[in-house]
C-alpha cells in the first residue's frame, strides 16, 4: 500500500475536503478488495510562507460514499470514461451529476499565523492553477514531496 501512494497523488481520481482541519482526501486508481485506496494530505505554511504537505494517513475506505459528495468534492479526473467506471467499481455515483471534471473548487485552509506577542486565525484560500502544465508540474512537485516524507519514516 506504500509504494502506491505517489501514483494516487501523482494520478488522482477525485479529492475531497475532508473534516480535518486543512486536510484533503486524494483517491486513486488503486483498490484493496473491493475498497478504495484514500491518501490524507494535511497542508500548511511555514513561517516564510512556504506550502507544507504531509502525509496524515493512508488507508483503504468503505465509506467512500461519505467522504466524497457535492459539497466535498475538489477535484475529479478529466478522463471521464475512466472517473466513472472507479465511481460505478465504488458503487456510488459522481458528485455534481457527472457534469464537472477537473478542478471544482479551491481549498480553503485554515492557517496559522504565529506571533511573539499574540496569535491569530486567519483564512485563506490556497488558489488552484489553471493550466494543464502548471497542474502537471504541482502533481509532480507535491508527489515528489511525499515520497521525500515518506521515506524519512
Amino acid at each position: 500500500m506504500l509504494l502506491a501512494i505517489p501514483d494516487i497523488i501523482a494520478h488522482p481520481i477525485a479529492i475531497s475536503q475532508y473534516s480535518q482541519e486543512n486536510t484533503v482526501s486524494v483517491f486513486g486508481n488503486c483498490f484493496v478488495g473491493s475498497s478504495p485506496m484514500m491518501v490524507g494530505i494535511t497542508i500548511s505554511k511555514d513561517r516564510a510562507g512556504n506550502d507544507i504537505t504531509k502525509v496524515r494517513t493512508y488507508n483503504a475506505r468503505k465509506d467512500v460514499g461519505r467522504l466524497i459528495t457535492d459539497e466535498t468534492i475538489l477535484y475529479l479526473s478529466e478522463n471521464k470514461r475512466n472517473t466513472q467506471s472507479w465511481f460505478q467499481a465504488c458503487g456510488i455515483q459522481v458528485p455534481l451529476g457527472g457534469n464537472q471534471f477537473g478542478y471544482i473548487r479551491s481549498i480553503t485552509q485554515n492557517l496559522y499565523k504565529s506571533k511573539k506577542v499574540s496569535s491569530g486565525n486567519e483564512s485563506h484560500s490556497v488558489s488552484i492553477p489553471f493550466s494543464e502544465e502548471a497542474k502537471a508540474e504541482k502533481r509532480k512537485k507535491f508527489a515528489e514531496s511525499i515520497v521525500k516524507n515518506t521515506a524519512a519514516l
